[in-house]
């Protein structure tokens, strides 16, 4: 089986990836590149949705991140 790229749109630090198979795509975050939130951790019910918090993180977002980009259910 040979490799195959899906995508040309550049990372920097692409990170967390999750296949969702009811939408059949891929999904990951580009940490580096702004893609997660540093306060906390949030949730959308919809892509593109309004994020609903479920915890602010205990450090200051200006010098710290979380190192991930989701939690596991």
């Amino acid at each position: 089986m040979a490799w195959q790229v899906i995508t040309h749109a550049p990372a920097q630090l692409g990170e967390s990836p999750f296949w969702s198979g009811s939408e059949v795509r891929l999904y990951w975050v580009d940490i580096a590149g702004r893609a997660a939130l540093r306060s906390g951790i949030c949730r959308s019910r919809d892509w593109g949705g309004a994020l609903q918090c479920l915890a602010r993180l205990p450090y200051d977002p200006a010098h710290e991140r979380a190192n991930d980009g989701k939690c596991d259910p």
